[in-house]
């Protein structure tokens, strides 16, 4: 079963029942160097360290050097190029695991955009939406993509000045509907800012200008919290200069600086947050803690940061991308340096503190992979006892409001996850027909009814 990393339109799936043997996730990602044409690659490798492969090496004309990640639509992986394509400024692309492969779709040309450093996001309206650090405006552009006829379309230039802008990952689509990000410079204090774009409206509003002492040149995204506020870290200012984690309120705007970061806590983030189910925040630093990064969960209620992972030359280090919550429960990333110092990809488990790298790059397979991984595939493992009665759900699709009918009177154990695998509800059902108030955005989510016989789940669109 394909998992994807993006919310997908309210067509594109049917309800399903099936059983779900253990799963380990598929991880596919790029490399902004090495590989046969030294302009990076695009690769794909399992969650336990098996099944590595380099799906293709990117050369002048597909476009090379990626800095950002991937993104999940109707079966593709789409991603952008920084450099090469007809002008020297960039690609956008799309790759077809299933046969098709690569496709390039648009050849940047500064007047829509280029040097694009991010990802795109799948929003709820099944549309693709994306920043570049340059062209379009002094700032770069906002532009999304249809995925359905592969058209981009230019929707906001950034006046670096004003907006801010040079936006180096993807944007955030926040429960309001809108879309956040970060430009890295410019605004106020050239010192980057924070934006809200509303696709609807057609609505710019810069919400946050940085000033250094509170934080400067936010080069990640924003992530949103189970308090609804968003949270965002730095690559520079603060106390120390290395870098801050805050928080901004998306209706207010009201910014706060929660953490300084000093060394010993980590240095520079460069990646994003990400949100598990309990509400804990994990993320990366490029450097420090005490050396060459660190992976660390940040708590919100009490602004406690704890290190998870201090990385060294061996495990890794120079962590410029973000870790991803796998279906799994584990992190998944990928450091700058390893072995041979060309970089490699390792799993975390936050439960135990266990550190597994999973495959170093060579120069032929790549080296400096940046941009987040993404959860694509799995392959099937024996862990986990597959089978278990079927159940039912109505009205499917829905607008929140949904019946189950279950397979006997219980307990029974039900689990609600976004398609990133992230668990958003979980609870014990001791009734055969019980009624569920589904409060969450709209996108497809996976409900999972756990009995003693095994397991079963079931697609849900919430409209």
């Amino acid at each position: 079963m394909k998992r994807t990393s993006c919310i997908l339109p309210a067509f594109a799936l049917l309800a399903f029942s099936t059983a779900l043997p253990a799963q380990v996730p598929q991880l596919w990602g790029v490399t902004t160097a090495g590989g046969a044409h030294g302009l990076g690659t695009l690769f794909h490798v399992n969650g336990d360290g098996s099944g590595f492969d380099v799906a293709l090496s990117f050369d002048t004309l597909m476009g090379g050097a990626p800095e950002g990640g991937l993104c999940v639509a109707d079966g593709r992986l789409y991603g952008m190029t920084t450099l090469y394509g007809a002008n020297n400024v960039g690609t956008l692309y799309s790759y077809d695991p299933g046969g098709a492969g690569f496709h390039k779709l648009l050849d940047f040309d500064m007047a829509n955009g280029g040097l694009a450093w991010g990802s795109m996001v799948r929003a709820a309206d099944g549309l693709l939406y994306g920043a570049t650090y340059q062209g379009g405006g002094s700032g770069g552009s906002l532009f999304r993509l249809d995925p359905a006829d592969d058209q981009m379309t230019v929707l906001h230039t950034l006046d670096q000045a004003t907006d801010g802008g040079s936006v180096t990952d993807r944007l955030l689509q926040a429960s309001d509907g809108a879309l956040y990000g970060l430009g890295a410079y410019g605004g106020a204090n050239n010192a980057g800012t924070v934006f809200r774009y509303v696709p609807g409206t057609d609505t710019f509003t810069k919400l946050h200008d940085f000033d250094g002492p509170n934080g400067r040149t936010p080069y990640g995204s924003l992530c949103q919290g189970t308090d609804g506020l968003l949270y965002g870290m730095t690559f520079n200012g603060g106390s120390q200069d290395m870098g801050v984690l805050f928080s901004i309120d998306p209706v207010s705007g009201a910014f706060l600086k929660r953490l300084d970061f000093t060394g010993p806590n980590g240095q520079s983030p460069w990646g994003s947050l990400v949100r598990a189910a309990d509400g804990t925040l994990y993320g990366t630093t490029t450097l420090g803690g005490p050396s060459s990064g660190s992976i660390f969960s940040f708590a919100p209620p009490t602004n406690t940061l704890t290190t998870l992972h201090a990385f060294n030359a061996l495990d890794g280090g120079l962590l410029f991308g973000s870790v991803i919550i796998g279906s799994d429960g584990a992190l998944y990333g990928t450091s700058g340096i390893a072995g041979a110092f060309m970089g490699n990809v390792y799993r975390f488990e936050p439960g135990t503190g266990t550190l597994t790298p999973l495959h170093g790059f060579t120069e032929a397979e790549g080296q400096s992979p940046r941009g987040e991984l993404v959860e694509y595939g799995s392959v099937t493992g024996i862990a986990e006892q597959p089978g278990g009665p079927a159940f039912s759900v109505f009205p499917n699709p829905s607008s929140g409001t949904v019946t189950l009918l279950a397979p006997g009177p219980g307990p029974m154990t039900l689990t609600l996850t976004d398609v990133l695998g992230h668990e958003l509800l979980r609870t014990v059902i001791t009734t055969e027909r019980t009624t569920l108030q589904l409060d969450r955005p709209a996108g497809v989510y996976l409900l999972t009814l756990g009995t003693p016989a095994g397991r079963r789940t079931q697609r849900i669109i919430l409209e």
